[in-house]
């Protein structure tokens, strides 16, 4: 019994069983489709789980048995060993025949041999048994995750995710591809980040703002932990569409660090203690705080645009050093309200130099990331602005609410907006997606469903699709090939290319709002009532 229960609790702690029980008795309506589908699901397992535990007590109280039939055998052998003398009857001694001591010896060697072949006999068929069961099962075996997505948007915060092997079909419905679900408790839009084998994201309501850590190989909760505010902070007002934990997390592998509508920004290791938290006052946005941290060298660096007019003069970028927590620097920007994030572009984009580029209203702007000095800016005014610039090709790619799509060469000085402008549109805005580009096509999601694709070096349209879906989410690129997904919790996968051909559509039937993660051939999937991690299931082999 003490070496099957390690067993079976493992198997337990492996199966799907308690996420499905407590998906279970969230539904109101028990005669539901889900709910009997989940139901259905429940039986199931519990009676693989039930099957294995019987196998393996039979396989271990089988051995059992054995090794303590050897065990008796043996000292039958030996209670027989020791009666031999006793029985011995010596016999005169003629010549030629065997001496009384060599007739006992004999003896003993036989009874001795006996007993051993009991014994390994015994131990051999209880270690075959035993074999054919590992104590623990392959679903805990420990899995290396090194893969890294640290930001929002991925290691370059463009939506482009780097080479490798992806899965490019996936179906709640029918569990293809479904590696895992975590339920997720609390509210939030911000998209997960990853850094090896752990998860990131937040959730908040008015009055509380959390971190979560997920097992990236097992999709179990880590830890939980609330943020401690800093004295002095304030609630805010947001809009429903944006909630309280819009802004995505950044990581090292380290710590990772959180802000939320509040404008309260936080440093956690990854055991969950916090190392410090800020507060830099209450936002005057209509929406709270929603840009996301950007991470550089040793500084986090958060666009603070807040205010009604350029003239109240409330806008900059703060400057934080990661290790304390301490501001080391405001730089004023006369710019109204938004929620946008800023990126970093250099060499990799063809760029002549690193750059910070920061979408704002009523400009776009490029800034030196070590010293902040304004290299050049696009006038352009704009509404609310969301949507994250993108460097692709030697073109810095602006799509910008209210006003125009642009195309800027970055290479000028001071203000370049009647020289450096390659190509503008007015067409077909983006509201909250971010775009993705390459060297040759630049493609834009606007809120009410089309994608436009644009020859990136001179704006010509290449094609038009209206996939009749709200685009919250940012796409991502991998390869050619475009990640697409709606608020609906549908992903639709077409190629980036002067033609749009749509390869297939997959659907986890959830709404989402955040963008996904993509690390260690798995994708990451939040939506509004769990994390999803898509992958290749591995193969199951028999028993041996």
């Amino acid at each position: 019994a003490e070496w099957l229960s390690p067993t079976v609790d493992a198997y337990s702690a492996t199966s799907e069983m308690p996420g499905l029980r407590k998906q279970y008795a969230t539904y109101r309506n028990p005669g539901s489709e889900k709910a009997i589908r989940v139901g259905q699901e429940i039986r199931q397992l519990d009676v693989e789980l039930r099957t294995t535990f019987h196998q393996r007590r039979w396989l271990y109280d089988s051995a059992r048995w054995l090794l303590a039939f050897g065990a008796l055998a043996t000292l039958l052998s030996g209670h027989w060993y020791r009666s031999l003398t006793g029985r011995m009857t010596l016999p005169s001694l003629t010549p030629g025949s065997v001496r009384p001591d060599e007739q006992l010896a004999a003896r003993r060697g036989v009874v001795a041999a006996m007993a051993a072949g009991v014994m390994v006999c015994a131990l051999l068929v209880a270690a075959t048994l035993v074999g054919h069961v590992s104590l623990v099962p392959p679903e805990v075996e420990p899995i290396v995750l090194s893969g890294r997505w640290p930001a929002f948007r991925g290691p370059h915060m463009n939506g482009v995710v780097p080479a490798g092997t992806w899965p490019d079909r996936w179906s709640a419905r029918t569990g293809e591809n479904i590696l895992w679900k975590c339920p997720i408790e609390g509210q939030g839009n911000s998209s997960p980040v990853v850094w090896g084998d752990r998860v990131f994201l937040t959730t908040a309501t008015v009055e509380e703002c959390w971190v979560h850590c997920i097992n990236a190989a097992s999709g179990r909760l880590a830890w939980r932990r609330k943020v401690e505010d800093p004295p002095g902070t304030e609630m805010v007002e947001v809009m429903e569409d944006t909630g309280f934990a819009a802004p995505t997390p950044v990581t090292d592998g380290e710590f990772v660090w959180v802000t939320f509508a509040n404008a309260t920004v936080a440093c956690f290791d990854f055991d969950g203690n916090q190392k410090w938290a800020i507060n830099l006052g209450k936002p005057v946005t209509a929406y709270g705080l929603a840009s996301s941290l950007l991470l550089y060298k040793d500084r986090l660096i958060l666009q603070l645009d807040q205010g009604n007019s350029v003239e109240d003069g409330l806008s900059a970028l703060v400057v934080i050093n990661k290790d304390t927590g301490d501001v080391v620097r405001r730089v004023p920007r006369s710019t109204k309200n938004s929620w946008t994030t800023p990126i970093l572009a250099g060499l990799d984009e063809g760029l002549p130099r690193t750059q910070l580029i920061v979408s704002g209203n009523p400009y776009v702007a490029a800034y030196d990331p070590d010293t902040f000095e304004e290299l050049w800016r696009v006038t352009c005014p704009s509404e609310d602005l969301a949507p994250m610039p993108v460097a692709a090709g030697g073109l810095v790619f602006v799509g910008l609410s209210g006003g125009k799509t642009m195309a800027i060469r970055p290479d000028g000085s001071g203000d370049v907006t009647e020289t450096h402008v390659v190509w503008s549109t007015d067409e077909s805005l983006l509201d909250m997606a971010s775009p993705v580009a390459t060297d040759q096509h630049y493609l834009q999601t606007p809120n009410y469903g089309p994608a436009v694709c644009y020859r990136a070096a001179d704006g010509t349209k290449l094609w038009e699709h209206n996939f009749d879906a709200r685009m919250k989410p940012s796409p991502s690129l991998v390869g050619n090939l475009v990640y697409l997904p709606d608020e609906g919790g549908t992903t639709y996968l077409f190629k980036l290319a002067d033609q749009f051909e749509l390869i297939r559509t997959c659907d986890l039937g959830e709404t989402q709002t955040a963008s996904p993660a993509f690390a260690d051939g798995r994708i990451y999937i939040r939506t509004i009532n769990n994390l999803w991690c898509i992958g290749s299931k591995p193969e199951t082999t028999s028993a041996k």
